[in-house]
C-alpha cells in the first residue's frame, strides 16, 4: 500500500509541478528503474532506519518491481508493455484518474543539504575522533605502461620518468 501510495505521490508531484510540459515532463517509455528511482522512492514515508528497513518491495507481497507495475496496470493507472528479460516498461500513464489528481500529499522526511551534511560530518569528527582524512578531495591520475617497444623512446626523450619499466613501475613526475 505504501508503494501504491508513493507512485500515486510521485505521479501528482509531476501532474502539479510540471503542467505545461508535455507528459507532465516524463520521457514515456519509463523502465522499472526510472519508476523506481523518480516515481515512487523519493515519496516513501521513511522516517527513521526501521522505516527504511521495513519499505523494501522485496518484503512486499510484490517481490519485484516489474509485479508491482503490473498491479499498477491491473488498476488502469498505467499502460503497460512486456520487454525481454522478465522486464516491463510504461507506455503512458493516466494523469486524469481521480486518485491521481485528488492526490493529498502527505508529509515526507525533509532532505539533508549537502552544507547540513559537511556541518555535521565536521563537528561529529572533532568530538568523537573520527578519522580526519575524511571530507578530503582526491585527484584520480592514469599511468599507463609502454610496451617494451616503445620503453626506448620514453628513455630516449627528456620525460622525468622512474626508469623500471621493465617491471612495470612507471611513474611520470
Amino acid at each position: 500500500m505504501a508503494f501504491h501510495e508513493a507512485f500515486r505521490y510521485g505521479v501528482h508531484h509531476h501532474y502539479t509541478s510540471q503542467p505545461d510540459l508535455p507528459k507532465h515532463g516524463l520521457t514515456f517509455p519509463l523502465t522499472q528503474s526510472v519508476v523506481m528511482s523518480t516515481l515512487v522512492l523519493p515519496f516513501l514515508p521513511i522516517f527513521t532506519p526501521q522505516q527504511a528497513e521495513s519499505l523494501v518491495i522485496k518484503k512486499t507481497s510484490y517481490k519485484t518491481a516489474r509485479k508491482f507495475i503490473k498491479s499498477l496496470d491491473k488498476q488502469k493507472l498505467v499502460l503497460t508493455k512486456e520487454r525481454p528479460g522478465n522486464e516491463v516498461d510504461i507506455l503512458d500513464i493516466d494523469f486524469e484518474d481521480a486518485s491521481i489528481k485528488d492526490f493529498q500529499p502527505y508529509r515526507l522526511p525533509k532532505k539533508e543539504t549537502s552544507a547540513e551534511k559537511s556541518n555535521s560530518n565536521s563537528n561529529g569528527a572533532e568530538s568523537a575522533g573520527v578519522d580526519d582524512s575524511i571530507g578530503q578531495k582526491l585527484k584520480k591520475v592514469d599511468l599507463y605502461k609502454p610496451h617494451d617497444k616503445l620503453a626506448d623512446i620514453f628513455k630516449a626523450s627528456n620525460a622525468r620518468y622512474a626508469n623500471d619499466i621493465s617491471h612495470g613501475t612507471t611513474l611520470v613526475n
